[in-house]
């Protein structure tokens, strides 16, 4: 899931266009609402930006 929401946005694609190996794009636009509103993502960088993320963490992102 947190890959086809990488892959959407790193794209610039609409939520539709996403490729179905990800799932359906409904719960991928839903699944990144509610991570969004929690923080999930501001977390997640704030975590990278520290320094104590594994080399293989930054470059998988």
């Amino acid at each position: 899931m947190l890959s086809g929401i990488i892959f959407v946005n790193r794209n610039g694609l609409r939520w539709r266009d996403a490729p179905c190996k990800y799932g359906p794009h409904k719960t991928l636009y839903n699944r990144w609402k509610r991570w969004s509103a929690l923080g999930v993502f501001i977390r997640m960088m704030e975590g990278l930006d520290t320094g104590k993320a594994e080399p293989q963490t930054i470059i998988l992102m």
